[in-house]
Protein backbone atom coordinates (compact mmCIF):
# COMPACT_ATOMS: atom_id res chain seq x y z
CA UNK A 1 0.00 0.00 0.00
CA UNK A 2 2.83 2.41 0.87
CA UNK A 3 4.55 1.52 -2.41
CA UNK A 4 1.37 2.32 -4.36
CA UNK A 5 0.96 5.67 -2.57
CA UNK A 6 4.63 6.55 -3.20
CA UNK A 7 4.29 5.61 -6.88
CA UNK A 8 1.15 7.75 -7.27
CA UNK A 9 2.81 10.68 -5.50
CA UNK A 10 5.91 10.40 -7.73
CA UNK A 11 3.76 10.18 -10.88
CA UNK A 12 1.74 13.25 -9.86
CA UNK A 13 4.92 15.25 -9.09
CA UNK A 14 6.44 14.24 -12.44
CA UNK A 15 3.28 15.24 -14.33
CA UNK A 16 3.27 18.62 -12.59
CA UNK A 17 6.95 19.20 -13.40
CA UNK A 18 6.43 18.31 -17.05
CA UNK A 19 3.39 20.56 -17.27
CA UNK A 20 5.31 23.61 -16.04
CA UNK A 21 8.28 23.07 -18.37
CA UNK A 22 7.51 25.17 -21.46
CA UNK A 23 9.41 26.72 -24.32
CA UNK A 24 10.21 30.27 -23.17
CA UNK A 25 9.70 31.69 -26.67
CA UNK A 26 6.19 30.20 -26.85
CA UNK A 27 5.07 31.89 -23.62
CA UNK A 28 6.84 35.22 -24.08
CA UNK A 29 4.79 38.18 -25.23
CA UNK A 30 4.90 39.00 -28.91
CA UNK A 31 7.00 41.95 -30.01
CA UNK A 32 7.04 43.86 -33.24
CA UNK A 33 10.12 42.66 -35.14
CA UNK A 34 11.35 44.57 -38.20
CA UNK A 35 13.84 43.17 -40.73
CA UNK A 36 15.24 45.85 -43.05
CA UNK A 37 17.77 45.34 -45.87
CA UNK A 38 19.38 48.22 -47.75
CA UNK A 39 22.64 48.95 -49.54
CA UNK A 40 25.68 49.80 -47.43
CA UNK A 41 26.49 52.33 -50.15
CA UNK A 42 23.65 54.89 -50.42
CA UNK A 43 22.33 55.29 -53.93
CA UNK A 44 23.77 51.95 -55.11
CA UNK A 45 21.14 49.20 -55.16
CA UNK A 46 22.02 45.65 -54.13
CA UNK A 47 20.50 42.44 -55.43
CA UNK A 48 20.32 39.68 -52.82
CA UNK A 49 18.80 36.28 -52.13
CA UNK A 50 17.91 34.43 -48.96
CA UNK A 51 15.02 33.54 -46.71
CA UNK A 52 13.32 34.53 -43.48
CA UNK A 53 10.86 32.99 -41.04
CA UNK A 54 8.88 34.50 -38.17
CA UNK A 55 8.01 32.13 -35.30
CA UNK A 56 7.14 28.70 -36.66
CA UNK A 57 5.41 30.10 -39.76
CA UNK A 58 6.39 29.28 -43.29
CA UNK A 59 9.78 30.13 -44.72
CA UNK A 60 9.68 33.02 -47.20
CA UNK A 61 12.22 32.72 -50.03
CA UNK A 62 13.76 35.82 -51.58
CA UNK A 63 15.39 35.29 -54.99
CA UNK A 64 17.15 38.08 -56.90
CA UNK A 65 15.48 40.67 -54.68
CA UNK A 66 16.47 44.35 -54.98
CA UNK A 67 17.05 46.71 -52.07
CA UNK A 68 15.48 48.38 -50.25
CA UNK A 69 13.50 45.56 -48.59
CA UNK A 70 11.64 45.49 -45.30
CA UNK A 71 9.15 43.36 -43.44
CA UNK A 72 7.47 43.83 -40.05
CA UNK A 73 5.63 41.22 -37.99
CA UNK A 74 4.26 40.72 -34.49
CA UNK A 75 6.22 37.65 -33.45
CA UNK A 76 8.40 36.00 -30.82
CA UNK A 77 11.26 34.97 -33.11
CA UNK A 78 12.94 35.61 -36.45
CA UNK A 79 15.39 33.50 -38.42
CA UNK A 80 16.95 34.79 -41.62
CA UNK A 81 19.73 34.02 -44.09
CA UNK A 82 20.67 36.75 -46.57
CA UNK A 83 23.48 37.04 -49.13
CA UNK A 84 24.30 39.68 -51.71
CA UNK A 85 24.95 38.74 -55.30
CA UNK A 86 28.49 39.06 -56.60
CA UNK A 87 29.30 42.46 -58.05
CA UNK A 88 26.82 44.21 -55.75
CA UNK A 89 27.80 46.53 -52.91
CA UNK A 90 27.57 45.18 -49.35
CA UNK A 91 24.21 44.79 -47.67
CA UNK A 92 23.25 46.80 -44.61
CA UNK A 93 20.87 44.79 -42.43
CA UNK A 94 18.83 45.95 -39.44
CA UNK A 95 16.74 43.89 -37.02
CA UNK A 96 14.69 46.03 -34.66
CA UNK A 97 12.42 44.90 -31.81
CA UNK A 98 9.64 46.97 -30.25
CA UNK A 99 7.37 46.34 -27.29
CA UNK A 100 4.56 48.81 -27.79
CA UNK A 101 6.25 52.06 -28.84
CA UNK A 102 9.53 51.32 -27.02
CA UNK A 103 12.54 49.91 -28.88
CA UNK A 104 13.71 46.91 -26.85
CA UNK A 105 16.46 45.55 -29.08
CA UNK A 106 18.42 46.13 -32.27
CA UNK A 107 21.14 44.51 -34.36
CA UNK A 108 22.62 46.28 -37.38
CA UNK A 109 25.61 46.11 -39.65
CA UNK A 110 27.10 45.81 -43.14
CA UNK A 111 28.25 42.61 -44.80
CA UNK A 112 28.17 40.25 -47.77
CA UNK A 113 26.03 37.61 -46.06
CA UNK A 114 24.09 37.26 -42.81
CA UNK A 115 22.81 34.52 -40.51
CA UNK A 116 20.24 35.89 -38.05
CA UNK A 117 18.45 34.21 -35.15
CA UNK A 118 16.44 36.42 -32.81
CA UNK A 119 14.39 34.88 -30.02
CA UNK A 120 12.68 37.86 -28.40
CA UNK A 121 11.18 35.75 -25.64
CA UNK A 122 14.41 34.78 -23.93
CA UNK A 123 16.79 37.49 -25.11
CA UNK A 124 18.86 35.12 -27.25
CA UNK A 125 20.12 36.61 -30.51
CA UNK A 126 22.74 35.77 -33.12
CA UNK A 127 23.68 38.24 -35.86
CA UNK A 128 26.57 36.88 -37.94
CA UNK A 129 27.87 39.07 -40.74
CA UNK A 130 30.48 37.85 -43.21
CA UNK A 131 32.57 40.47 -44.93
Amino acid sequence: MKLLAATLLFTAALALALDTTRDVSATAPEKTIILRVTSAEPGKPVTFSGSYQFDSGGVVQLEDHPTPFGVMMKARSLRATLRKHSGSPKLYVEVLEYTGEKETGSMTGPGNSFEIEDYAGNGTARFDSRQ
